[in-house]
């Protein structure tokens, strides 16, 4: 049952590396909790059924020891995107409805279920013996009834009829397969032409050479490949490519579809500023996606991770205007990724399924004015008709006949081959289709697209001022004759809209693009803009758009209408996290030490700046994550966020000083150094500075109890993409806000991990390790102060890849690398070999919540003890294995384990921890639209530690900032 299933959902398993343990690769604690989940979830189930429990782990004497070779996994987010091609089944009907949205639900079924009665007694009585993913696609327990396909009988031109005798317009349009509507008169001649003369398979007819042909017309590559599916096509091209390059990663960017095989159904992951690759559904193998590199579409910093690890790297496949993000067109991005490419002997592949052919005569090649390497086609160029063409250049597409040899000479198949076949692969049906369909577009000519394009643009605008009338929580973009409508997965009633759409007359499904073609009329288009308007009242009217039952309103943001959450404004106080307890106690002292949790940005940008627009951002962002306007209670153990509360953007106009760049320090020295009134509120601060028209600088400042790192990150990628979004004039895709006091509720929640993990640390500090001897530049003083200033230091672009290949070798991550050459700098100018460091746990990472913003951190002391005489290679497993450990027992904040620990305190001194780690990812990769942006941290002034390393991977490379005591170093 639901109930019972939603407690018995196992605790992720912390990250594995074959080499963990002589044991097998799982440390035994791992084991035992995972069998006692396994227990739990048995006895469970076995009490429903009215039998006995077996034992517990108490009553078992020996845990089998498996043998483990796995990649490291972590957990899933709780929702995904709405626009994924996979999304799991809401099985919870958790959404509280008012007795009048009951109502409303129940007529809306009645009226649905009585007006297609035939679909769904055909979807009921043949379950049993017909597994079709479609007929539970959406699946919601508020509306089960309604939940089946539409079953249809026939179709003509923009037009389908189902069994009912009811007529539709059609705008799934086949997911994307017809350009021309249903049954276009000229395929449906060619396709009766062919049954006629017979669609024998095995010979091949002069159909394959007359289509290649017409295909290099068009996209002007010189030699051809037929499959069956899109699909198919795709696994061709990464297969040839791994075949001439001798490689075997590919590189895919989020949000990409590139059809069903098991390696191109990934999600991305970033866990501890590293991106990880995970598949997206259930019975695909983690194994399966071990050679995928998972990037950001669109960011800089993704192009440095193909410039630095090109040479592992195949294939680079390439969506170039992503079906699920129709808004997203990074031209720039795909010129200077065909550069490096080409530097790095990648084969760049364009996965043209979708999109080819509709935006340009040339497909996306044509429309970028790029040439690929390799490209794959379907869906359009067969008119409806099952059909896939690999495309490519001869260097790679000769790695499946061997290459073009002669008859009459001594040249043969010199070129080594790959495997590759399918027994309806030039199939003479899907064929003449094709031809077909080429013929038709060549005789079209260029207009089509044209026309097409203006026609789509012209109905999205006026859907768009309908959504934003009703202030209803959709985001609707468009691309040539493609149209996306999206919501939050937070919006449990928002997939309502497509029931209402279809009992209209009007064939759409949740998750599916807006399909127009050249078949649809005038006529059509207005009816769409009719019914939707109808559709958007009708949900109104019942509650279903009100504040009230989703708990959203609508900020405006320059031409886009965005459901904004506030997820936290109206609670009442909740409880301080452990690790927010020892913030406030700590700023309990005043002075620096207070002022040490002032988290303090820059962002520079040049350009045509919007100020307005950008203040507009910044609101909504606040409003997603309105714990950045807490305030904490006087006591130090609640807090609160307080509706009224707002944070002010003022403008600090410089461009008439004499001296900009002074004046611009002072205003950043005055941040940095300013306290705060933590029972006031609000905890965060934001100044733009304006030193000329083309220039402007955003100092931003937030305290540590409120807002960390990870954070940080998250609210500067927020507002790029806010105010690009407005800027364009359509709606930012955004995930779900997470509200901080859900975490609270989670983590405090978790005795029994904290217990686990304080138990795990206290058995590492049984005996205390001696303080780092470190060579200071002036006597330490018998008080500590922590007075604080910051150098950094930038490498150089051979050191970093050097440092990612020595990574790749050693089988571990840059975070490891990185943190044992620090540990052995450290063991070798104190000549001790027992080193601790410190090295932050983002809460977010760990538990999967990568929208959450607030206070997540943890503090971990990794203590490594060095064997002098060994190779660094066998002192970075000993710090790999600690580092891997520590991750499993997260849960325990530093504060609780000194609390747990007998160790000398003395004033000039900092206990067990005196030196932290850290690396992230630069909050500088965001990409503003229209500017030319830069991200940094503010200089520290004060500092609870001696020495902070914190890496920094940027879209310029790899530097580190080093926040030093001043008290005790120099720069």
């Amino acid at each position: 049952p639901p109930d019972v299933k939603s407690q018995l959902q196992p605790t992720p398993a912390a990250p594995v590396i074959q080499g963990m343990s002589p044991e097998g690769g799982i440390p035994q604690s791992l084991l035992e909790q995972i069998l006692l989940q396994q227990q739990q979830l048995t006895n469970q189930i076995l009490q429903l059924m009215g039998r006995q429990p077996v034992a517990t782990p108490s009553q078992i004497t020996s845990i089998p020891t498996p043998s483990v070779s796995t990649a490291p996994t972590f957990p899933a987010p709780p929702s995904e995107k709405s626009h994924g091609p996979f999304k799991p089944f809401d099985k919870h009907a958790g959404t509280a409805l008012s007795e009048e949205q009951k109502r409303a639900i129940e007529v809306v079924i009645a009226r649905y279920t009585q007006r297609t009665a035939g679909s769904k007694k055909l979807a009921g009585e043949h379950r049993a013996i017909v597994a079709d993913p479609r007929s539970a696609a959406g699946f919601n327990r508020l509306w089960k009834e309604m939940v089946y396909p539409i079953v249809t009988t026939r179709s003509e031109g923009s037009r389908v009829w189902d069994v009912d005798g009811n007529e539709y317009v059609d705008f799934v349009m086949g997911f994307g397969a017809s350009l021309f509507g249903h049954r276009p008169p000229f395929l449906v001649e060619a396709i009766h032409k062919q049954l006629d003369i017979g669609f024998e398979i095995g010979p091949i007819q002069p159909l394959v050479y007359e289509v290649a042909t017409l295909m290099k017309e068009f996209t002007g590559m010189p030699r051809y490949a037929f499959t069956n599916t899109g699909s198919e096509a795709v696994l061709g091209a990464t297969r040839v490519a791994r075949t001439v390059t001798g490689r075997d990663k590919i590189a895919v960017f989020a949000g990409a579809y590139h059809g069903i095989f098991d390696e191109v159904l990934f999600r991305p992951l970033t866990v501890n500023g590293e991106l990880r690759t995970a598949a997206i559904a259930p019975g695909i193998p983690n194994s399966a996606l071990e050679q995928v590199i998972v990037l950001e579409y669109g960011n800089p910093q993704s192009l440095e991770i193909l410039r630095a690890r090109g040479h592992e790297i195949a294939a680079v496949l390439v969506e170039p205007v992503q079906s699920r993000r129709l808004d997203l067109q990074p031209k720039e991005f795909l010129h200077e990724l065909r550069r490096i490419t080409q530097e790095t002997g990648t084969a760049l592949v364009f996965d043209e399924i979708v999109m080819g052919f509709r935006a340009h005569p040339g497909g996306a090649q044509g429309y970028f004015g790029i040439r690929a390497d390799l490209a794959t086609y379907g869906k359009v160029v067969g008119g409806g008709i099952p059909i896939g063409i690999l495309a490519g250049d001869d260097k790679y597409m000769d790695a499946l006949d061997g290459g073009k040899w002669q008859y009459g000479d001594a040249s043969f198949p010199e070129v080594g081959v790959t495997f590759f076949a399918g027994t309806f692969v030039r199939h003479p049906l899907a064929l003449a289709a094709a031809k077909s369909v080429l013929i038709h577009l060549k005789q079209q000519g260029p207009d089509l697209q044209k026309r097409l394009a203006d026609r789509t643009g012209k109905l999205a605008a006026e859907l768009r001022a309908i959504i934003e009338e009703f202030q209803a929580p959709y985001q609707l973009a468009q691309f040539s004759g493609l149209i996306t409508l999206t919501y939050s997965p937070d919006q449990k009633l928002a997939g309502l809209l497509f029931y209402l759409l279809r009992d209209r007359g009007i064939l759409i499904w949740d998750n599916r693009n807006f399909i127009i073609t050249t078949a649809h009329s005038e006529a059509d288009l207005v009816r769409l803009v009719k019914v939707f308007r109808e559709c958007l009242a009708e949900m109104r009217a019942v509650g279903f758009l009100s504040a009230s039952s989703d708990g959203h309103r609508t900020q405006n943001v320059g031409q886009a209408a965005v459901a904004v959450p506030r997820p936290e404004i109206g609670r009442k106080e909740f409880p301080l996290t452990e690790a927010q307890k020892e913030i406030w106690l700590a700023a309990q002292m005043g002075g620096d030490a207070a002022i040490a949790y002032n988290e303090s940005i820059k962002l520079e940008f040049r350009g045509n700046f919007d100020p307005e627009l950008f203040r507009a951002a910044i609101q909504q962002v606040v409003r997603r994550h309105p714990m950045l306007l807490a305030k904490i209670g006087p006591d130090g153990l609640s807090q609160s966020i307080d509706p009224a509360a707002i944070l002010e953007v003022p403008l600090v106009d410089l461009s008439d000083s004499a001296d900009g760049a002074r004046g611009l320090t002072n205003v950043l020295e005055q941040e940095v150094l300013s306290s705060w009134d933590l029972v006031s509120g609000p905890l965060s601060r934001i100044k733009l500075v304006r030193l000329d028209p083309t220039y402007h600088v955003v100092v931003w400042t937030s305290h540590h109890i409120v807002c960390d790192g990870w954070s940080c990150g998250v609210l500067v990628n927020e507002l790029a993409t806010i105010y690009s979004a407005a800027k364009r004039g359509v709606q930012p895709d955004l995930d779900p806000p997470i509200p901080f006091h859900e975490y609270v509720q989670e983590t405090t929640a978790n005795h029994e991990g904290n217990d686990s993990a304080r138990a795990y640390w206290q058995k590492q500090f049984a005996d205390i390790p001696p303080l780092l001897d470190l060579p200071t530049d002036r006597p330490r003083p018998t008080t500590r102060s922590a007075q604080a200033s910051t150098v950094k230091h930038v490498f150089e672009p051979a050191m970093i890849q050097s440092l990612k290949r020595t990574a790749g070798q050693q089988r571990t991550t840059m975070v490891v690398l990185l943190m044992a050459a620090l540990k052995a700098f450290l063991c070798r100018i104190t000549g001790q070999a027992d080193v601790v460091v410190g090295l932050g746990a983002a809460g977010q990472a760990m538990l999967g919540k990568t929208s959450l913003v607030g206070h997540c951190v943890n503090l971990m002391p990794i203590r490594s003890r060095f064997t002098l005489e060994a190779s660094f290679q066998d002192n970075l497993k000993s710090v790999k294995r600690g580092v891997l450990d520590a991750y499993e027992h997260y849960q325990c904040t530093l504060g609780e384990l000194l609390q747990h620990l007998t160790i000398p305190r003395s004033t000039d001194r900092v206990p067990l921890v005196e030196v932290v780690f850290n690396i992230d990812r630069d909050p500088g990769a965001a990409r503003f639209e229209g500017l030319e942006f830069t991200c940094e941290r503010n200089p520290k002034k004060a500092l609870h530690f001696d020495l902070f390393f914190n890496f920094m991977e940027s879209t310029g490379g790899l530097y580190v900032e080093c926040d030093y005591n001043t008290d005790i170093f120099e720069a």
